[in-house]
């Protein structure tokens, strides 16, 4: 497994990494908080766009509907490979398939 350093507006003022996979094997984006030393798995909403164009057609546009969602079901690998990259930082639960 593999951390690509990436550059996104998603999510300002922390450091974002690809090329993590969920327990379904969905991609999913690695931030990296140093300030708080912590870290999280988000993924991308898969029902976002029907959600945010059936608000847009009804006129509902003051409603938020979240574009990333955070992911908590990951592979053992997967966390073996999360907890020795980043030793010393917090994480939010995983369960661990």
């Amino acid at each position: 497994m593999k951390l690509t350093k990436i550059k996104t507006d998603n999510f300002p003022g922390k450091t974002t990494y690809a090329g993590i996979k969920d327990a379904y094997n969905h991609n999913c984006t690695l931030v990296v908080d140093p300030d708080l030393k912590e870290y999280r798995l988000m993924g991308k909403n898969p029902d976002y766009r029907r959600k945010r164009k059936f608000l847009d057609d009804r006129r509902l546009n003051h409603i938020s509907v979240p574009e990333y969602l955070e992911v908590i079901d990951i592979t053992q690998q997967t966390a073996k490979f999360l907890f020795n990259t980043f030793p010393d930082y917090r994480h939010t639960q995983f369960q661990i398939w």
